[in-house]
């Protein structure tokens, strides 16, 4: 059987949906940085909050790699699915300390 082309390599999330789909049940796409450090730092960038488009053209052309579900460890992101009500929910969750 030949291995998947995404299969241990980095890839940006765009490349991820058009070109893994085959991958989707065994494999969760994890950022590298973390989808919430590039979010913060494209707000640092810009000094300001970042608009719906801007968050998700960040996370289409961000970076990772296709891990194996089994070997997540608990490590948690965004979900890239939701991840404009997420970051909005994040932020207003770290302004609350």
């Amino acid at each position: 059987m030949t291995e998947h082309p995404l299969i241990g390599g980095a890839c940006t999330y765009d490349d991820w949906l058009q070109h893994g789909s085959a991958l989707h049940a065994d494999y969760t796409f994890v950022f590298i940085p973390s989808l919430v450090s590039n979010l913060i730092a494209l707000e640092t960038r810009l000094n300001r909050p970042a608009s719906e488009a801007e968050v998700i053209d960040i996370r289409n052309r961000s970076g990772g790699l296709p891990i194996p579900n089994d070997q997540l460890n608990g490590y948690t992101d965004l979900d890239p699915q939701q991840c404009w009500q997420q970051w909005c929910l994040y932020k207003s969750e770290a302004t609350e300390v």
